[in-house]
């Protein structure tokens, strides 16, 4: 029997639709990322200036730090940039960091069926050697690339980011 097209684990395990699984990543992301902004109350206020005018208080974390951190650690990727600071936001951590394993393992698993939907399971070890190199050289180009223009890195710290990335 081949595995059906969406079907995770094979013919004993659950059916998943493409726009479920999208749906539940959405979600995913959004949870956490409202969670964790609200968790975490770190503000910082800057000091008083030169004519004695204190200035207003603001959040170290953003609405758009929230998401970005809650993708980073669904993905299971976590670079370390932003970081919960106290117990109740680092318990939310992770449970998301938990889920995530999971919801990303389903991913993949989708995407293997997928594969072999279209590609068939008798495809050569040489083959799928090829096109596993080629997959994977595209994406350290492209990480590469984006790191280099985005963030201004230099070709060898882009190269080592997409590699810890990937």
């Amino acid at each position: 029997d081949h595995v059906k097209a969406f079907e995770a684990g094979g013919r004993s395990g659950a059916q998943l639709s493409t726009s479920r699984l999208i749906a539940t990543v959405v979600l995913m992301v959004m949870a956490s990322a409202i969670g964790f902004y609200l968790l975490e109350p770190g503000e910082r206020c800057d000091k008083v200036g030169k004519e004695g005018l204190s200035f207003p208080c603001h959040r170290t974390v953003g609405v758009l730090d929230a998401v970005y951190f809650s993708v980073i650690t669904l993905t299971t990727i976590g670079y370390g940039d932003i970081v919960p600071t106290n117990i109740y936001s680092r318990v939310w951590v992770g449970v998301v960091a938990f889920f995530g394993l999971s919801l990303f393992s389903s991913l993949l698993d989708v995407g293997g069926a997928w594969r072999t939907v279209v590609f068939g399971d008798s495809m050569s070890f040489s083959r799928q050697f090829a096109q596993c190199f080629a997959v994977l050289t595209i994406v350290l180009g492209v990480g590469v690339a984006g790191y280099s223009l985005l963030e201004g890195l230099a070709t060898h710290d882009a190269l080592y980011l997409s590699l810890a990335t990937v």
